[in-house]
C-alpha cells in the first residue's frame, strides 16, 4: 500500500479531478478543494456505480492510497486536472483491481 502523507498547498476554491475506472473510463468530478479524500471516494465510487466498501483511490492504478481519508484534497497535494484511479475489490478479494492497460507510473510523492 502507498501510503501519502498530506502536505500544505496554496490551492483554493474547485477543482477539476479526473477518475479512471477499472473499465477504463474517465469520470470527471468537480470538487471544492477542501474536499476530503473520503467524500472524494464516495462521489467516485457513486459515480463509478461501485460499492464504497469495495472502492478505493490510487495515484499510479496499483497502489491504495492509504492514511490520508480525512486529508483534503488540495492538503495532499491534487491539482486541478490530476488523474487518479479508482480501485474496485471484486466480492471475496482482498485486492483492488487495477484499471487495464494502464501502466503509467506517478511522479514520486514528496513526504
Amino acid at each position: 500500500l502507498l501510503t501519502w502523507s498530506p502536505r500544505e498547498s496554496h490551492l483554493s476554491g474547485g477543482m477539476l479531478i479526473r477518475i479512471r475506472t477499472p473499465e477504463n473510463e474517465t469520470i470527471r468530478l468537480q470538487v471544492d478543494s477542501s474536499t476530503n479524500f473520503s467524500d472524494l471516494l464516495a462521489q467516485a465510487a457513486a459515480a463509478a456505480s461501485c460499492s464504497l466498501d469495495a472502492a478505493s483511490l490510487s495515484l499510479n492504478g496499483t497502489d491504495a492510497i492509504v492514511a490520508v481519508s480525512n486529508a483534503s484534497v488540495a492538503e495532499a497535494g491534487l491539482a486541478q486536472g490530476d488523474l487518479i484511479y479508482l480501485l474496485v475489490r471484486a466480492e471475496g478479494d482482498e485486492t483492488a483491481t487495477p484499471s487495464p492497460s494502464d501502466t503509467r507510473q506517478a511522479p514520486p510523492i514528496a513526504a
